[in-house]
């Protein structure tokens, strides 16, 4: 499903299986095209795409992508926001699982300075070789305004690459062992260890370095390190 300069519309409660380039879209990548204006992608299965399952690459104004569940096991990143030029777009409660080898999770930068909210999201990106959850792999001017809480982030690879400057980062349930935790971040400093991490700048003071014990649907399991830990978002989530 392809868009330019598309304003007011919703992509919603699809199956949308490939091969194919992406899943939902754009046909350029600027300010003023893509998916740009008060539009909704919502709950859209999506699988067997070769780039991204959803690309928001573009003014991104007011644009909201929820609820959608993607993988694939050649895809190139699981989902593009490279970048938000205007914003606010909203990336909140999708279900994101890859394992194809040498990806991106969430592809970052392409000048995405435009405020960004990436809320409760499960990031997978679990195939064999380098793979990272999120990262700015869609190359300089790297993103700013950005606003991280309440993720799970899973990677055979970094969870965070060529991330920090004004982006916030917290809350989050982060595992993946054997890999270095965080690469490059303010393209220049890398740190193995969620203390050093937190110590060195102030991110991710909440989080926890853990496996979150999900589900085969991605759900938690009873034991879940992830259950009960999130901050209380208004509009996104509650206590209960």
């Amino acid at each position: 499903i392809q868009g330019a300069d598309s304003h007011t519309i919703v992509v919603a409660d699809n199956t949308i299986s490939g091969p194919f380039w992406d899943g939902v879209g754009n046909a350029g990548n600027s300010f003023g095209n893509g998916l740009a204006e008060n539009s909704d992608v919502a709950r859209n299965t999506i699988t067997g795409y070769q780039d991204d399952s959803i690309e928001l690459d573009g003014s991104a104004v007011n644009l909201r992508v929820w609820g959608n569940k993607a993988g694939s096991n050649n895809g190139q990143t699981l989902i593009s926001e490279a970048g938000t030029i205007v914003g606010p777009s909203y990336i909140f409660r999708n279900v994101l699982s890859n394992t194809a080898s040498n990806t991106s999770g969430m592809k970052q930068g392409n000048g995405g300075v435009g405020f960004s909210f990436i809320f409760h999201n499960v990031i997978e990106n679990i195939g064999s070789g380098a793979n990272e959850t999120v990262s700015q792999s869609g190359g300089p001017v790297y993103s700013e305004n950005h606003v991280f809480r309440n993720n799970i982030l899973r990677a055979t690879g970094n969870i965070y690459r060529l991330e920090g400057r004004s982006n916030s980062y917290d809350y989050s349930v982060m595992w993946n062992p054997g890999y270095l935790l965080i690469n490059l971040w303010n393209s220049s400093t890398d740190y193995s260890t969620l203390a050093a991490f937190q110590s060195a700048t102030g991110q991710e003071l909440h989080g926890i370095y853990a496996d979150p014990l999900l589900n085969a649907d991605k759900t938690l399991q009873s034991a879940s390190p992830a259950k009960d830990i999130g901050l209380a978002l208004a509009n996104f989530n509650s206590a209960d």
